[in-house]
């Protein structure tokens, strides 16, 4: 039952006046000591043994969701702080009664912060679970966070994991492709087995275009995720089988190859270099063609017409119109994408947690020259040693212990990104190929909360947050770096899609890695 609580919830229902701490039904009753949290699961795992058995004649084992912010575990003051942890959940605290045939097991949803476990304890925890903890094999899987629970319980464990193949992400070493994520869901299933977990629910079989991340969710419109395809949150990309723009194949694969290409879909051309433009439910596509450059490409690209630069100090660079965003790319090995200062949605949103400027009070000027990298904030490593006095932190103590850190999402990597080639990088943003460059940027990268409806954010000074506009279209260009030239613009109409959303269905590489590891399994059984 259920994925992740919300723990506050569950402290609640534990402190409210009046609210049952026991439980004893026909299938399933509480245990001594339980909280009125385990009584309500124990009610709710009956009702649904109830039903079960009286609608289909059958008993199915049955568990409820755990996770390190609501585990059996006390952890350290500093600890708790930092995982919001304020309530106690333990599985042992729900017990089968002789009818039930099935029983129950304790389910775990895992997620990598895990890893430094030993360091977080409580003396309260050793006190409490110290048989369990001085056996742990703290080299294990997850630290032995899985060893000690399944060591600890005396039913079985059974571990909900996964890892997201998206673009965007929330943890420090960045995001995986597809084959990193298939190498990781066997090689964790695998150490889930060695340590006797007697199940691995991998999260989840397909992607969900309508699902949101913490670090990303103030950027977009939640209500219309669902029509298209969001690779910049991480919580989209947790799938074996993704759902791809196109009703049969995406309208362009950047891999070099300038077969999908029109004539139409060329905006300009100066004689030395040519610019087209495409797009779809994830992405921006742009192709510029030219021969022997060795210097840097400017791209600058206009989204809002409430603020933006015609001139990039730090570049050297003019453009013919005010532009929002600046694409740089050098080689293979060094492109980004760059905002200007005034629409910096990380700097608005977040840079009071990052570096404890708040934006509001250090506003940047709406036509600033300054463009800067486009970043993400990422999941707080926990600290088990912060320094912690016994008076607690100030306000100011707590404000730099609670920053995050970021990772800078508009840094673009090269690789073949069509999933039919033998050298497929899911994650590649742009690739060259004979006399042209292929370059794609996800929607969010260029402030749009909502592409299918063309709805881009606002001047967040002026609303406070962000606030959407509609917009018809936007302006690219492209050039060199050149004091005394200008980079020229043309205008691209933009349709909305609204809900005539195209997509077809495709089973990434990670799913064919964990179909090969689990025929083996089952062949040598």
């Amino acid at each position: 039952m259920g994925t992740e609580w919300v723990c506050y919830s569950l402290a609640y229902t534990d402190n409210k006046e009046g609210n049952p701490d026991s439980y004893a039904g026909e299938y399933f009753m509480t245990a001594e000591g339980a909280t009125p949290s385990e009584a309500m699961f124990a009610r709710l795992m009956d009702e649904i043994a109830v039903y079960e058995a009286g609608r289909y004649g059958k008993q199915r084992i049955i568990g409820f969701s755990n996770s390190t912010s609501t585990d059996p575990l006390t952890y350290n003051e500093n600890v708790r702080m930092q995982l919001d942890k304020c309530v106690n959940l333990n599985a042992s605290n729900v017990l089968p009664t002789e009818k039930s045939l099935s029983g129950c097991f304790a389910g775990y949803y895992l997620r990598g912060e895990v890893e430094e476990f030993m360091a977080w304890l409580d003396d309260r925890d050793w006190q409490a679970y110290g048989d369990a903890l001085a056996q742990t094999d703290g080299t294990g899987v997850y630290g032995g966070y899985v060893d000690f629970l399944v060591r600890f319980h005396d039913m079985p464990v059974v571990v909900y994991y996964g890892f997201s193949s998206s673009r965007g992400t929330d943890d420090p070493d960045g995001p995986m492709t597809e084959e990193e994520q298939g190498i990781s869901l066997v090689e964790y299933y695998e150490a889930f087995m060695e340590e006797e977990c007697q199940g691995a629910v991998i999260a989840t079989w397909q992607d969900n275009w309508s699902r949101t991340t913490w670090n990303t969710m103030f950027a977009v419109d939640e209500e219309q995720e669902k029509n298209w395809y969001d690779v910049q949150s991480l919580n989209n990309g947790f799938g074996l089988l993704c759902f791809e723009p196109g009703e049969d194949e995406a309208i362009c694969y950047v891999d070099g190859d300038m077969k999908e290409w029109e004539e139409a879909d060329q905006v300009f051309s100066n004689g030395s270099l040519s610019l087209s433009v495409e797009y779809d439910e994830a992405y921006l596509y742009l192709m510029v063609c030219g021969e022997g450059y060795d210097e840097p490409l400017y791209l600058p690209i206009d989204v809002t017409p409430n603020s933006g630069s015609n001139y990039a100090a730090e570049q050297d660079a003019r453009f013919e119109e005010f532009a929002d965003f600046l694409l740089e790319i050098d080689d293979r090995d060094s492109a980004r994408l760059l905002v200007q200062q005034r629409y910096d949605a990380a700097y608005m949103a977040w840079e009071e947690r990052i570096s404890g400027v708040n934006a509001f009070y250090n506003q940047p000027d709406v036509n600033s020259s300054a463009f800067g990298p486009i970043r993400l904030v990422l999941k707080k490593t926990v600290d088990p040693d912060a320094k912690i006095t016994d008076a607690g932190m100030s306000v100011e103590e707590r404000a730099i212990f609670n920053r995050y850190d970021v990772l800078e999402t508009g840094e673009l990597r090269h690789g073949n990104a069509n999933p039919r080639s033998s050298d497929y990088d899911s994650l590649a943003d742009y690739c060259y190929g004979d006399g042209c460059l292929e370059v794609r940027i996800p929607w969010q990268l260029l402030n749009f909360s909502n592409p299918s409806e063309q709805k881009v954010h606002d001047d967040y000074y002026l609303h406070y947050g962000v606030e959407n506009i509609r917009v018809n279209g936007i302006s690219l260009g492209v050039g060199f770096q050149d004091s005394f030239a200008v980079i020229p613009m043309e205008w691209v109409q933009l349709e909305a899609w609204n809900e005539s959303v195209e997509y077809h269905e495709r089973l990434k590489q990670s799913y064919y890695i964990v179909q090969s590891a689990w025929k083996e399994t089952a062949d040598d059984h």
